[in-house]
């Protein structure tokens, strides 16, 4: 677990250490320290009290030693244990580390990714499985009580690891500006409309300014549904552009479709729609300010099925706050049938955990519905599905 953390944190400061001075001075600090330690931390691994642990009896083949024969395959029964766990993205990375404390013996097991749960073998013994389930429990525990510690020291070294890169170029600043004082030589500083302006491309994660920030960063406002009504029929006329001309535009990665439709809302907005823009646990899309700090955000994907259309609305909820009203999901097909397509995306909409019964069909291709967020099932957001057929035969 310290190797673990000590390459997650000379990662992480490699990551800070190859941005530019303009994006280190741009940044916003607690937001760039979030990203990176919801990249490099780890989430620890607890049992799921609303599911039984299970016990069922197995045959199983094993390689025994015959005092006459030598090895041999011999058929075994066995009782095998299902533990289950909370599911989470990080549990594969958390079982192949060892906690910093051990016991002689560690336990056997597999995880099954598709049920969530941990699978142990042991003899037909009452003291088999109450000993092999307490050998699991305290071998995540273990790695639990590591993870809880090693965190938030990843946490301060990731925001001291910023704050040094950022004191150390703020130094040279002052220092070229003392320099300007003192040489007597008439010397003129490059002001900073000339300096090299930041392109609002989809690959660019934050957009950096040139001086540190002083002012408060700006509150997330309410949105007004007429605003979010208009910047659904700009991204609408976009999707029906790329639908009448399916055979230029299916060709397309998902990244360069989006841009096109930054291209078009940054036409209407005056440059205030980012691609690959950081909001709360990652990076999203498309990431609107509409007005005075409200914030509108949108997520495009191709159509990769029912079940991938449900992990797009669990990522779009990665981005939004508790305070965001509206969300956007804007779909592209390229498959035969796309009435079939339709179908299946309101069924995964109204399948998913989120939905709270509100379903309703703005026009052919788009509808929108409510969902709750999922740590707080009180608060509800208004979802925009707006899907175009980029079948070209």
């Amino acid at each position: 677990m310290h190797d673990y953390y000590r390459a997650a944190n000379g990662e992480a400061e490699r990551e800070i250490n190859s941005r530019t001075d303009e994006y280190i001075l741009g940044v916003d600090e607690e937001e760039y320290t979030a990203y990176l330690f919801e990249k490099w931390s780890l989430m620890p691994i607890e049992r799921d009290e609303d599911r039984e642990i299970l016990i069922e009896r197995v045959n199983e083949w094993k390689d025994v030693r015959d005092p006459d024969w030598g090895m041999i395959r011999r058929e075994t029964v066995q009782l095998r244990i299902t533990y289950p766990i909370v599911h989470h993205d990080k549990i594969d990375q958390v079982l192949e580390v060892l906690p910093t404390r051990q016991r002689s013996v560690l336990p056997r097991f597999e995880y099954d990714r598709r049920q969530s749960v941990l699978i142990l073998l042991t003899d037909m013994e009452p003291s088999a499985v109450e000993r092999e389930v307490e050998g699991m429990e305290w071998w995540l525990q273990a790695r639990n009580d590591n993870i809880r510690g090693f965190n938030p020291r990843l946490r301060d070294q990731i925001a001291q690891a910023i704050r040094a890169r950022r004191q150390t170029i703020e130094q040279r600043v002052r220092q070229f500006d003392d320099l300007l004082q003192k040489v007597s030589i008439p010397l003129k500083a490059k002001p900073a409309a000339q300096w090299p302006v930041v392109d609002l491309s989809i690959r660019r994660e934050i957009k950096p300014i040139l001086r540190p920030p002083q002012a408060k960063r700006p509150e997330e406002l309410v949105l007004e549904k007429d605003k979010v009504l208009a910047v659904i029929e700009i991204i609408d006329r976009t999707g029906r552009q790329f639908e009448n001309a399916p055979s230029s535009y299916t060709k397309l990665k998902e990244e360069d479709l989006r841009s096109i439709i930054l291209s078009h809302l940054n036409t209407i907005f005056e440059g205030s729609a980012t691609g690959e823009t950081f909001s709360k646990k990652g990076k999203t899309d498309i990431y609107l300010v509409v007005q005075k700090g409200g914030i509108l955000v949108a997520e495009c994907k191709y159509w990769m099925g029912p079940a991938k259309y449900a992990e797009t609305i669990d990522q779009l909820f990665r981005y939004l706050t508790w305070r965001h009203n509206y969300g956007i999901v804007v779909t592209f097909s390229r498959n035969v049938g796309f009435t079939n397509v339709l179908d299946q995306a309101e069924q995964a909409t109204r399948n998913h955990p989120t939905f709270r019964g509100v379903f309703r069909k703005v026009g052919d291709s788009h509808f929108e519905s409510v969902q709750s967020f999922p740590d707080d099932d009180r608060k509800t957001v208004e979802i925009h599905h707006l899907l175009y057929n980029l079948y070209a035969g």
